[in-house]
Parts: C-alpha cells; structure tokens; sequence
C-alpha cells in the first residue's frame, strides 16, 4: 500500500511538470536620457524623455569630484526637483528606467550644471539719473541680467548685464511705472528670476531750486515734476552735514518760518507719491534770511551802480505793511513838489486797473528835468523816455504827469520793464491782485531821479507769486547824466546827434519810416510779436495793429517782445 502512494505521487509530480504554462520574461527598460537640468526658484530641475514600459524611475546625483552616484528617489513621472542643492556648486544628474524589479541601464555621464539662486532683496528706487535697480550678491554668479516691464506689459524686457549688485536704467520717463527682475548668471549658466520683482514710480529730481529771503521766512520753489503727488522739503543750516526734513506740500512752493536772521540755510526737495521718492539735488538751493526795517531806499546814499540795471533792496523783501494788504483794486498818485517832481505812485493792481482801450499820447508831459537828448549809441537814438512809474499795461495811464518821470532808456527798458511784465503776467494767469509801490528817488532839489525803488507783493496767495523789493538805476552805460538839471554828454566816443521834429507819434504807432520789419502790435499788453506767432492770432481785432520799422522805435514807446517769438 505504501509502496503504491508513493509511485502515484511522483506521477503527478511529473503531469505537472509537463502540462504547467511557463512563465513569460520581464521587459529591460531603455535606458533614460536627460533632456533638461535648469535652476527653478527652489532648486534643480530634471526631465528626462519617457521610456517604454517603465513603471518607475531611480534618480542619482553626483557633486563635483565625486566618482559614485548616490541615490536620491524613485519617482514615477518624468521629472524631479532637486532641493538639496546649495548655490554656487555642480551637480551631476543620470536616470535609471524600473521594470518591476527589472531595472535598465544608466547614461554614465548624465548631465550636470551649477545650482545658482533666485537673485533676493531686489529693489528698485530713483536716483538723479535714472531708476537704481539693487540685490543681494548670489554664490557662484560672476554676472547679473536686469529685466523690465513696464506698466500694462505682459512680457519682461532685457536691459543689460553687470557683474555688480547694483544697475541704474536711465531710459526711463517721469510719471511712469516700472516692474524689474534679475536672473543671476555663471557665464550661460542663468538663475530662475522672481516674478514678481520690485516696483517703482519714475519721479526725476525737482529742479531750479531756489531759496528768498521773504516777510517772515524764507520762500522755497522749484519746477514740477510728471507724477509727482506731493513734495518733500529738507534743511541744512550751515556747518551741518545731514539734511532735516521740514514738511511736505502738494504745490511748488514751501515757506520756512522757522528760521534766524542772518543765518545761512540751505534747502533741497523730493518729488513724491505715496511711498514711492525721487532723489534729490544735493547741492539744493542757499540763501541768508535777513530781517530789517529799512526797506526804503536814503536818497543820500542809493545802492552804487555795478553794472546790473537793478539791486534787490531789504533781502528782496517789501515795504508794505499787513494795513496795506487788500485785494480792493486802487490807484495812488502823489501830487507834484514845488520843483514838478513826481512823488510815490501806490496801487492795488488787478484786471480791473489794466487798459481796455489803446495806448494813448503822453508826448504833451515834460517830467521834471526832461531833455530829448537824442545819442547815436543808445538804442532807439535817445537817452530818455517818459517813463511810466506804474506801466500802461497794469495801470492804463497815458499822459498823467503825476506818473511820467524822466528816465533813460536803459532804465525803462532793462530795469524797469522785466517787473512790469512779471507782475503783468502774473495777473492774467492767476487773476490775483498786487500791491504794487513806485517811489523815485530824488536827491535834494535834483530834477531827475537817481533811479525808483519798486515793491510788489501778491495778496491773495501772501506773497507766494510775487513778493519783490528791487531799485532800477536811472544810468545810461556811457554817458554821464547831471541830474540836478538833466544834461548829458557821452563819454565812450558816441555822439549828441540832431533829430528832425516830427510830428509826436500817437497810438496807433505811427513808425517813423515804413522800411525796417513787419511787427503785430498788441496795443493792450503792450507787447510785439513777428506775424507768424502763434501769440498774434490770439490778440483781440481792436487791439491788433501791424506795424513796419525799427524795433528799437517800439521800444522806446513802451513796447515789450514776446517772449515767445522773440521779435
């Protein structure tokens, strides 16, 4: 029986062996090549291309000098970020493809690269010159590419390369928004980049700083800048190396009221919005405040003349007291001394004292000591005008003998003349009004003014638009004036010269030929301009009139050019 259990046994064991279905073989998987190793914002990333019938995929990296592979994972996808990586270092990547237990063979030499970090701290602030662009220092980088987006721009710009930490765009427009990056660089070997990067504003430094001794305090203005929301005022009193910060104004102008009176200060301003700062001008604006009492010019001893039409007088400050201040439109004039002398002319100016009508004749007023006194080397050919202590254009007075002084040309015209207009313009842009004082000064019983002392102050805005104190020099370079009784002769070889009489010119300007150029009259503003400014086209048919001849001529009438198309 025994004998019988055992032969069956090994006759099943044998039918099994012939009738079982053998085992199918295992597929070796290709062997993986790497197709990319690039620096990502957190580390190395590689990508390999898929491999038929690979159920998973072993990684290994080898550091630089290393001669074996160290295993790092076993992934099923067809990449794998390597955040163990410390910049500035090479690594070595290679790929094995897993069949099961089945494994492929590997690229011996693989691929490597060197981990370089994301440039971090990135900043970006304004500088005189442009946009500074700044970051911290990156291990391994022997170079930094700089990037830029400009508002409502999808895509990043490249600027430029530096092996510094630090890159200044000067191609940049105030007003306008910038967004930069930088990529860190090991020769073509390049970082990730932050996306998000730093943003700016554009805000160029204000200019034409500039610091005045006004009642008070002392006055700062400066030019606008594109974008600027508000303004940023520092101080540096004398001897002191850092700037204080005084206060912030939407507008272009700052008044320091806490100042002492003849000390130095210097000032310099930032352009602002929000939290965003331009640079600033280091060398700013300097000025001395000076307080005094004596704001009017001694008669005994004027200002000496140096070569300039005018001084300031009293740290350019005025006269006119807080009484004086009212924004009432007035016109003062004193009435003549015994020896026919003008005295102060005092006026609130605005549009209502401003002429509506054209220049009339003021050829019938001789003012004290006049002299027609006609030079061949004074421009115009005469020595003297009737001038106007307050100008037709703000005051519309024509022959008022209480008005009209006898002046020299260069007085009328390079001393006087540029307050006129400023005040004249001052007027029409803001629609203010100023307090505008006139005094000449006369010395003893001399019959023609050694020059006028002229002060203006703007009321609604105190003093913010015009706030001056100024003497013009009744002088006329080369010749020698006596003014107790006005004669004259010439000193640097020009000559007295005979002028024909004519027939005194009333406005309408009759010129005294008809051969010279061609001049658009604004009888008005008193100003001339060429034909083709666009200024001329502006100006009202009833106070239009063309005039061809000498330019001087209408000088010496009270004209003024246009600063525009500077006839």
């Amino acid at each position: 029986m025994k004998k019988f259990t055992s032969l069956l046994l090994v006759m099943l064991m044998l039918f099994g062996v012939l009738f079982t279905t053998p085992a199918a073989a295992v597929s070796v998987p290709a062997k993986p090549l790497i197709t990319s190793l690039s620096n990502t914002d957190n580390g190395l990333l590689l990508v390999w291309n898929t491999v038929q019938n690979a159920t998973g995929y072993r990684i290994y990296k080898r550091g630089a000098g290393q001669t074996s592979w160290t295993y790092l994972k076993t992934v099923i996808s067809n990449s794998y970020l390597d955040t163990y990586v410390a910049s500035g270092k090479y690594y070595r990547y290679t790929v094995k493809a897993a069949n099961g237990n089945v494994f492929g063979a590997h690229d011996v030499n693989g691929k490597y690269t060197m981990r370089l970090a994301n440039p971090y701290s990135i900043k970006a602030s304004n500088e005189t010159s442009g946009v500074a662009v700044s970051w911290g220092q990156i291990n391994g980088a022997n170079g930094y590419r700089v990037y830029r987006r400009g508002a409502g721009q999808t895509y990043w710009s490249y600027l430029g390369t530096t092996s510094a930490t630090k890159f200044v765009d000067s191609k940049v427009a105030s007003g306008n928004y910038y967004r930069y990056t930088v990529r860190a660089a090991y020769n073509s070997i390049f970082s990730s980049y932050s996306t998000s990067g730093a943003l700016t504003i554009r805000l160029a430094n204000p200019y034409s700083i500039k610091a005045q001794s006004v009642n008070g305090g002392i006055k700062v203005n400066w030019g606008k800048i594109n974008g600027a929301t508000a303004y940023r005022v520092y101080r540096r009193g004398a001897g002191q190396t850092s700037w204080t910060y005084l206060g912030a104004v939407s507008g272009t102008t700052y008044t320091d009221k806490a100042v002492s009176a003849n000390n130095y200060y210097r000032y310099t301003v930032r352009a602002a919005r929000g939290n965003y700062y331009s640079w600033f001008d280091s060398n700013g604006a300097v000025v001395k405040y000076i307080i005094s009492s004596g704001h009017k010019v001694n008669p005994y001893s004027p200002p000496v003349y140096n070569g300039s039409p005018y001084v300031t007088v009293n740290g350019n400050i005025p006269g006119l007291s807080k009484a004086d201040r009212t924004s009432t439109y007035f016109e003062k004039y004193s009435a003549l001394d015994s020896l026919g002398r003008c005295g102060v002319a005092f006026a609130c100016l605005g549009y209502e004292t401003m002429p509506t009508s054209n220049r009339g004749d003021i050829s019938s007023v001789k003012p004290s000591g006049w002299h027609s006194s006609p030079y061949n080397c004074v421009e115009g050919g005469y020595l003297y005008n009737r001038c106007h202590l307050i100008g037709f254009q703000l005051s519309a007075e024509n022959a008022n003998a209480k008005n009209l002084i006898t002046g020299t040309r260069y007085m009328n015209v390079d001393g006087m003349l540029p307050f006129e207009n400023m005040v004249a313009d001052y007027i029409e842009e803001t629609g203010n009004h100023v307090l505008y004082r006139v005094t000449p000064i006369f010395k003893g019983n001399e019959l023609v003014a050694r020059g006028v002392q002229i002060e203006a102050y703007s009321v609604e805005d105190n003093g913010e638009g015009i706030c001056f104190n100024v003497y013009c020099f009744n002088v006329q370079p080369g010749i020698v004036i006596d003014y107790a009784s006005g004669d004259s002769y010439c000193t640097d070889g020009c000559q007295n010269i005979e002028i024909p009489t004519t027939t005194p010119a009333t406005n309408p300007v009759t010129p005294p030929s008809s051969s010279g150029n061609t001049y658009i009259l604004n009888t008005n503003s008193m100003k001339f301009h060429y034909p083709h400014c666009s200024s001329a086209d502006d100006i009202a048919t009833h106070n239009r009139q063309e005039y061809t001849g000498n330019r001087d001529y209408l000088i010496s009438q009270g004209y003024s050019p246009c600063k525009r198309c500077n006839p």
